[in-house]
């Protein structure tokens, strides 16, 4: 019981499949009176992750994919912003702010590229303003990875090459 009388319980539920017979999924749910929470599962869910994005910042893409998944679309965008501020930032001096760090690292891009394909610092500004506003959007949320994946995927076919 919780201090106002609801029943607490907790379920771990383990699910295998009856085909493959592969290691089991389990959840872990919480019900607080009549209500239930996914609390936790294991294993751990896995995000593939394209090798063009850079290898410094394929976490913060994976979690942000995550955390999108999980219904969590704010710490989504937050995580998705944090891969492009630590991408730029290898561009410009350390103490650097995020957007001198942008537009250091968009004076490194070709003209035709700028002109072409979706912009880091444009991606970076749209989410910004939406956690600014504490908003949460999925439909921003997946123009912005689509385009954060094109970009890189036109650094690729450019042969842009990664700082060292």
């Amino acid at each position: 019981m919780d201090g106002v009388g609801r029943l607490e319980q907790v379920y771990a539920l383990a699910y295998q499949c009856q085909s493959c017979k592969g290691f089991p999924e389990t959840l872990l749910v919480q019900r607080v009176g009549g209500k239930l929470t996914l609390c936790g599962r294991s294993p751990m869910e896995h995000v593939p992750v394209s090798t063009d994005i850079p290898k410094s910042i394929r976490t913060y893409y994976s979690q942000s994919v995550i955390a999108q998944r999980s219904g969590q679309i704010l710490a989504g965008l937050f995580l998705l912003r944090t891969a492009i501020e630590q991408w730029a930032r290898k561009f410009a001096p350390a103490p650097d702010y995020a957007d001198r760090a942008l537009e250091a690292y968009m004076t490194t891009l070709p003209d035709d590229f700028k002109a072409r394909f979706p912009s880091l610092r444009q991606i970076y500004e749209k989410i910004s303003l939406d956690i600014h506003k504490a908003t949460g959007s999925s439909e921003l949320y997946d123009a912005m990875l689509a385009d954060f994946v094109e970009h890189f995927e036109a650094r690729r076919l450019f042969k842009i090459a990664d700082p060292k």
